[in-house]
Formats: structure tokens, C-alpha cells, sequence
């Protein structure tokens, strides 16, 4: 029984890292599309390179 045991747990983590990942991107493309917005607005000229 106690290696079924490890295999679930092992399974979990990897959901779990599968997750954080998921979240990491979901942040990563929210900023990236404020970030267009801004440029868009020009808010205080901030992308004038």
C-alpha cells in the first residue's frame, strides 16, 4: 500500500507545479496586455523609447 501512497503523492505535486505554472503564465499575459494598454494610452509617455 505504501507505494500507491507515494504515487499519488507524486501525482499531486505535479498537479501542483502544473498549476503554479499555469497561474505564472496567466500573470505573465495579463501584464504584457496592461502593459499594451498603457503604450496605447501613452499614459505619461512611458513607451517613448
Amino acid at each position: 500500500m505504501h507505494g500507491v501512497t507515494h504515487v499519488r503523492q507524486e501525482e499531486y505535486r505535479q498537479d501542483q507545479e502544473k498549476h503554479t505554472t499555469t497561474m505564472f503564465f496567466s500573470v505573465v499575459s495579463i501584464l504584457l496586455i496592461v502593459e499594451e494598454f498603457v503604450c496605447l494610452l501613452d499614459l505619461k509617455n512611458v513607451c517613448r523609447q
